[in-house]
């Protein structure tokens, strides 16, 4: 994956794990795993959590750095089936080594389950974690999901082509996500230059990440206007006394979707933020949550001149510094490792 790949997939993993790591079980209950699981339908990378859920009293974050009471008690395997057409196979999960994450389950000992492939169309996709001693078993299914895609507002002469130069000044273009009760979630990535008082040229990167949507049916449709465009410039790009001036280059946009079991999960950690949401679970034998998540992009997208003339002379944006050209020259990828998607 790209880095904006990655960025992207670290925000559906945030989405989700803070809502998916339990706070305290039932003391009475038997011993159980926590699994947090997704599928990656782009890039094919896939990852699994297994941890033992905590049956003691206390503070989660105490009994957490404990790795008997989080790692599992035995050996485990961690394997993928898929079937078509009276036809299957089984994937298995590599074990990997992380560093250690924040969160509840801080553990020094951070192992995630890892597998590549890439899943096409029309599977029927199960995961199964297994104890290798005791017998006991985990399942769950995801489905297949078909990508976001982008559109422009058609236009009856010319319908069957689809432009994103922002050729409508109004609406420039719009997303269409077919939900089947998934959550959605948009990114915008801007590039640009900084052009500094003593003369040097810095390429910037700047992403807005919107808030998740959750269209529990039918066909989700966002219409980027200007000023939407023009609200997420004020959000992501700083006030930096030392810069002279700056140039806009292009645009990226994602459009991620995860699976309907994320989106209730989300949507009822929403409602309730006490421990009822810990029972919510399509983890079969445990806890814990299977889902899969797609997404779809266009990229480098070269806007027509009276966006960057509007963005220069606008009173919503003409403080940021944007000059009215468009930066068509050379631009270098700045490192985005450390950037931090805004919500």
């Amino acid at each position: 994956m790209n880095r904006f790949s990655i960025c992207l997939f670290v925000v559906a993993l945030l989405l989700s794990a803070c809502e998916t790591e339990p706070q305290l079980m039932n003391p009475d209950a038997d011993p159980t795993m926590f699994v947090f699981a997704c599928l990656d339908l782009n890039s094919g990378k896939h990852q699994v959590r297994v941890r033992q859920a905590i049956q003691e009293e206390g503070d989660v974050r105490v009994s957490a750095q404990n790795p008997e009471l989080i790692l599992p008690l035995e050996p485990i395997r961690v394997s993928l089936i898929i079937r078509n057409n009276q036809l299957s196979d089984t994937l298995y999960f590599d074990p990997l080594v992380y560093p250690k994450e924040e969160g509840a389950f801080s553990s020094e000992q951070n192992i995630i389950h890892e597998l590549e492939f890439q899943i096409q169309p029309g599977y029927e996709i199960s995961l199964l974690v297994e104890g290798l001693i005791s017998g006991y078993k985990c399942t769950a299914r995801a489905p297949y999901m078909k990508p976001p895609v982008f559109t422009h507002p058609r236009n009856w002469y010319h319908w069957t082509v689809q432009e994103y130069r922002f050729t409508n000044k109004d609406e420039p273009f719009h997303v269409s996500i077919t939900s089947m009760g998934a959550v959605c979630k948009l990114l915008t990535e801007i590039k640009y230059l900084d052009v500094l008082k003593n003369g040097d040229t810095i390429y910037q990167k700047a992403v807005f990440a919107g808030n998740p949507y959750f269209p529990f049916s039918g066909t989700y449709n966002k219409v980027f206007e200007l000023s939407y465009l023009f609200n997420i410039f004020n959000a992501v790009i700083p006030d930096n006394p030392e810069v002279k001036y700056r140039k806009f280059y292009r645009f990226h946009f994602k459009a991620w979707k995860g699976s309907g079991a994320l989106a209730e999960y989300l949507h009822f950690g929403q409602r309730h933020t006490d421990n009822r949401k810990l029972y919510f679970s399509n983890i079969n034998g445990g806890y814990g949550l299977f889902y899969s998540c797609c997404y779809g992009e266009i990229n480098d997208i070269a806007p027509l001149w009276y966006f960057t003339e509007t963005l220069n002379s606008s009173p919503a944006t003409s403080h940021l510094k944007f000059i009215k050209w468009r930066h068509d020259g050379e631009y270098i990828d700045p490192d985005t490792a450390n950037i931090q998607p805004i919500n």
